[in-house]
């Protein structure tokens, strides 16, 4: 997910626990899988980055304040990251 938003230029803006998955490497041991890129946008493109997604159980609180207040928030790294903290503590 770094990576990916940081040298691709690409923003995932929906992570959710349906979205996490596992694979094996060669070694054996598990690699984590980040998918379903559907509501993901580029650095580049033709928004603000103010469009709400994500799914609401793991969206980041300022997200949904914003929502509920009607106000303009730019879509930041540690939103998604935020997501992934609320997907781990439901997990475990």
């Amino acid at each position: 997910h770094y990576l990916s938003w940081t040298k691709g230029k690409v923003h995932h803006r929906d992570p959710s626990l349906a979205n996490f998955m596992y694979r094996k490497g060669a070694d054996g041991h598990p690699i984590g899988v980040l998918n379903d890129w559907d509501l993901a946008t580029t650095a580049d493109a033709r928004h603000d980055g103010l469009e709400r997604t994500g799914t609401m159980p793991f969206m980041a609180h300022e997200l949904l304040d914003a929502a509920v207040y009607g106000e303009q928030v730019e879509h930041l790294y540690r939103h998604d990251l935020e997501a992934c903290f609320w997907i781990f503590l439901w997990y475990c």
